[in-house]
């Protein structure tokens, strides 16, 4: 693939990152990378216990110690009146999967408090902030602050959380259940399994895990009396969110706080929602008049990031004797932590629980309980890895069952492009795919045909090797609002204000992208601006793959809006009427005549003879229409019987993205969405002890991360079956990597361990749980 220079540059083409070079130049603007005359730190004390009431906090000691300016505890939040963040985690969109509370309850979700004045929920809970002069300072009088708590009976697994006599967190959730809602046609299900010929049952845990941002989240808030306006510098999702839910819970009105939100070192859905230290630190620079800067520590974010995954789902697959399948029963069961922050992950799984597959009827139960852990969030591909790993294990289970090749069961049952679009069992609407040819095309690259010589030749030198195949398919959908401010400068300027925030993605090339097509503009003469809440008015900001579509639909209306006003213009310059001007080419040209200009330079000559002369518009859009990205993924992997070691050796995707705006951008995105989905899949565990509720991967000696050396060179290719949904025909290119890549892996260990007996082994996949399922078996697996 050829990359292109900055001068050029369209939708489609592989151009080169315009902020690689500030990034790699220690030139990024990242949150502690700010500091203001005078800034303080903050330090938090945390709980130590998964659930204790607090008894008292003595902070005497701490407020002693000279460099001390404060310390702040529950009940200093409690009489100023914080209101608790304001997380609304109910998706709202038109087409999302609608949760409920339970039959007869009030929806509840948890108080998110900025400091707890009652007890404390989970382990790394912060119940106590120190401000002193010096982050050392403020370090060492945290450890002087005495909490007495009175522990209490806890509960960390969700199975456990739903039993009749589990530790109760909250009094308005007496089972610890706040969501329990039933999707499908109960009755037809039942019917189909009745009839059916074959049954296939199975339980999976798609672990909990964490994101592990390269950036640890911080936060640097300043308070100006003289205008009686809050500045926040805090990496995010999206600032303006932020904005609206910490002027709640500070109570005072959005425009007296701004927040800016430049550069974020990695996201992955973890940053998506606001961070009690953020609001912690504005209420200390108010209540102090000094600038107040936090850091988290790389430990303190193992226990207090916001953590993904964690979903129980036991699942059933009907089939007849000819391998069709006839119905699904499901039922899903999110740990949803100490608190609810978002329902992202068990909605949009509940949503595609079916998979890529034509199963007529299915019943779904899902639901959503409280534990004495940390939150859980949105985590790259919220929801859909959990339910892809499950549907894909069965699949390969059934066939094992009946006797068919898992290719070929497959193919009887993919939804078909004729069946486009098409309304799966629960309700999804999928716009469309091609998924049969998708898992062709994966199995082309991934050398599908030579797999059995490999297999011979890893036997030769003592060695299983495995093939797993994962089809997918994925929702995009997000905050359905967004705005685009967009204008032609005459500094041969075009400057576009968004609401996205990226974290990596590129949007800086690829949002220029747009605009230089739709305008005929060169590609570096494009500025995009975001992230700052006093100039970004609106916006959705950046999760669940919503960027690029939204970002590229506001401004196809707002580029639209200024051809028709660039056309006025070129007509007042050339002293024709309007109707004689066409834009074509990138120019405005008079039709009929050799008459044209482009958009810089009309700009810069309408300006010059009127100064009031503007090309200047901003485009509003709310989309709730979801997109469908698809695909498929194969990978191999080699087991050493003797001690359980693997290595992945393969690994081929094919992912449906709609219209690729650029290729290189998607590819790496796709490259990095694979390491985290075989990550969680081989290695990544955010561990709990079941006997003392202590998190025991608390610094990255403990949660294993993968290597560049121990993953393969991947064999990637973008599919383009464009959405109806939008004007490019955009689906989403973010996550498709990652979203089959636990059941891809898992399919390929148990295939390599097929002479075992094995037929199932859980996540994480490590080279210890391996070998003890070998060891297990007492098999020889090269019959010697």
């Amino acid at each position: 693939m050829s990359v292109r220079n900055l001068s050029v540059g369209v939708v489609g083409d592989p151009v080169v990152r315009k902020e690689d070079a500030r990034l790699l130049t220690g030139q990024g603007k990242f949150t502690d990378d700010f500091s203001l005359p005078g800034q303080v730190y903050a330090a938090m004390v945390r709980s130590p216990y998964p659930h204790a009431r607090i008894v008292r906090i003595d902070t005497s000691q701490a407020r002693h110690l000279p460099g001390v300016l404060g310390v702040f505890t529950g009940e200093d939040c409690r009489g100023d009146r914080l209101g608790a963040i304001p997380h609304s985690p109910f998706p709202q969109t038109k087409y999302d999967m609608k949760l409920t509370p339970p039959a007869g309850r009030a929806v509840f979700i948890g108080p998110h408090v900025l400091l707890p004045h009652d007890k404390a929920r989970h382990v790394g809970e912060a119940v106590a902030m120190v401000v002193a002069e010096s982050r050392a300072i403020a370090m060492e009088a945290a450890e002087l602050v005495d909490v007495e708590y009175a522990e209490l009976p806890w509960v960390i697994d969700s199975r456990k959380a739903v039993l009749p006599d589990a530790p109760r967190l909250w009094n308005e959730a007496p089972d610890n259940v706040f969501v329990e809602t039933w999707f499908g046609d109960r009755e037809a299900t039942d019917r189909a399994f009745a009839a059916a010929d074959h049954v296939v049952t199975a339980s999976f845990h798609a672990q909990r895990v964490t994101a592990v941002t390269m950036e640890p989240r911080a936060a640097l808030a300043d308070f100006d009396p003289a205008t009686g306006r809050y500045t926040l510098y805090a990496g995010s999702g999206g600032a303006v969110r932020q904005k609206r839910e910490l002027a709640e819970v500070l109570g005072i009105q959005p425009d007296r706080l701004r927040v800016l939100s430049y550069d974020v070192g990695g996201n992955f859905g973890s940053r998506n929602r606001v961070f009690v230290e953020f609001g912690l630190v504005l209420w200390a620079t108010g209540k102090l008049g000094r600038p107040v800067k936090y850091t988290a520590a790389r430990s303190e974010s193992f226990i207090s990031d916001y953590q993904g995954r964690d979903l129980v789902t036991d699942v059933e697959l009907a089939l007849n004797r000819d391998g069709k399948f006839l119905a699904l029963r499901a039922a899903n069961l999110s740990n949803a932590g100490a608190r609810c922050v978002s329902l992202s992950p068990l909605g949009k799984g509940s949503g595609l629980v079916t998979g890529s597959y034509d199963i007529p009827v299915a019943s779904l139960r899902s639901r959503s309980v409280f534990t004495n852990t940390m939150s859980t969030q949105a985590y790259r591909s919220s929801g859909r890895p959990e339910v892809t790993y499950a549907i894909e294990r069965m699949v390969d289970l059934a066939a094992a069952k009946i006797g068919m090749d898992p290719i070929e069961l497959r193919r009887r049952n993919l939804v078909s492009p004729a069946q486009m679009p098409y309304a799966n069992a629960v309700g999804s609407q999928y716009d469309s795919g091609t998924y049969d040819t998708n898992m062709t095309l994966a199995m082309r690259i991934a050398d599908w045909e030579g797999f059995a010589k490999r297999k011979s030749e890893a036997r030769s030198r003592g060695r299983l090797l495995g093939r797993g195949l994962a089809h997918y398919v994925e929702s995009s959908i997000g905050a359905p609002r967004e705005r685009a401010e967009m204008a032609v400068l005459p500094e041969g300027r075009v400057r576009v204000v968004i609401g996205t925030q990226p974290s990596g993605q590129g949007h800086e090339t690829s949002f220029a992208q747009v605009v230089a097509s739709l305008l005929g503009v060169p590609l570096d003469a494009v500025d995009i601006m975001m992230g700052d809440t006093d100039i970004v008015s609106i916006g959705g900001g950046s999760h669940s793959g919503r960027s690029m579509r939204h970002a590229a639909t506001v401004m196809s209306i707002g580029g639209r809006d200024l051809i028709e006003q660039g056309k006025a213009l070129a007509a007042a310059l050339f002293e024709v009427n309007a109707a004689e001007i066409e834009f074509k080419d990138a120019h405005f040209n008079v039709i009929g005549t050799d008459r044209r200009i482009d958009f810089l330079s009309l700009a810069r000559e309408s300006a010059a003879r009127d100064p009031a002369a503007r090309l200047a518009t901003i485009a509003d859009n709310e989309m709730h229409d979801p997109v469908f990205p698809n695909g498929c993924a194969i990978c191999e992997c080699e087991i050493d019987p003797e001690t359980g070691a693997l290595t992945l050796t393969r690994y081929a995707a094919v992912d449906d993205v709609g219209r690729c705006i650029n290729p290189m951008i998607v590819h790496g995105q796709t490259h990095g969405g694979i390491a985290q989905g075989v990550g969680q899949a081989l290695w990544e565990q955010c561990f709990v002890d079941p006997q003392s509720g202590q998190p025991l991967c608390g610094s990255l000696m403990d949660y294993v991360l993968p290597r560049a050396d121990q993953l393969p060179m991947f064999e990637t290719e973008i599919v383009e079956v464009l959405s109806p949904t939008n004007p490019f025909g955009i689906k989403a290119g973010g996550e498709g990597g990652t979203t089959p890549a636990l059941g891809v892996i898992v399919n390929a260990v148990v295939n390599a361990l097929a002479p075992f007996g094995v037929r199932d082994i859980p996540m994480p996949i490590t080279s210890e749980s391996i070998w003890r399922r070998i060891r297990a078996t007492g098999a020889n697996p090269f019959g010697k």
